[in-house]
């Protein structure tokens, strides 16, 4: 997504969104020049992706969360590290597997799980295992929800608050659109 110094400084702070770092503190944590560092924190707060804050004559950067850019940034990192992963799901046996909560939103922080809808008729093992490579490779807890395809039909049909947050904030990962008509 981003390369060099950028996805370096954007790379840390999507796993610390919460973090606020001076320039030298992301240079030792990251393994960057102090140049480089300072020059892209620079860039990303003119584009209001960082927030800038001095505090006793130092400089210091953070994450601008509520910015609808870094929002779909996060949201593109995580699936872009998740990618490699996807062969787990894609599988005839899983229905529809998405990505739902602050993850698909791009709202999530440090300690945020990882939410994954999966409506099957498989056994709940065989959804877990599916998803343990990518849980054992992950920091946030990943949590499989395994859905049978009968109950996702009669959730639809009753508008259950499950099924229709899940509808208004997820990402399609693999197989059938979630919206039942």
């Amino acid at each position: 997504m981003f390369t060099g110094a950028k996805g370096k400084i954007l790379e840390f702070f999507f796993v610390e969104p919460e973090k606020r770092m001076h320039v030298k503190g992301l240079v030792r944590a990251i393994g960057i020049s102090a140049g480089s560092a300072s020059r892209v924190c620079g860039e990303l707060a003119a584009q209001g992706v960082l927030a800038r804050e001095e505090s006793a004559n130092a400089l210091f950067y953070s994450l601008n969360n509520s910015s609808a850019l870094v929002k779909q940034w996060k949201r593109t990192w995580f699936l872009e590290k998740i990618e490699l992963f996807k062969k787990n799901w894609e599988n005839e046996e899983f229905q529809s597997v998405a990505l739902y909560g602050s993850y698909a939103s791009g709202e999530f922080v440090s300690k945020s799980d990882v939410d994954f809808l999966v409506v099957t008729n498989v056994g709940h093992n065989k959804v877990f295992n599916s998803f343990k490579p990518l849980s054992d490779s992950l920091r946030p807890e990943v949590n499989p929800h395994p859905v049978s395809v009968g109950k996702w039909l009669k959730m639809a049909e009753e508008r259950d608050r499950f099924y229709v947050e899940v509808l208004a904030n997820h990402v399609l990962l693999y197989g059938a659109p979630l919206v039942v008509e």
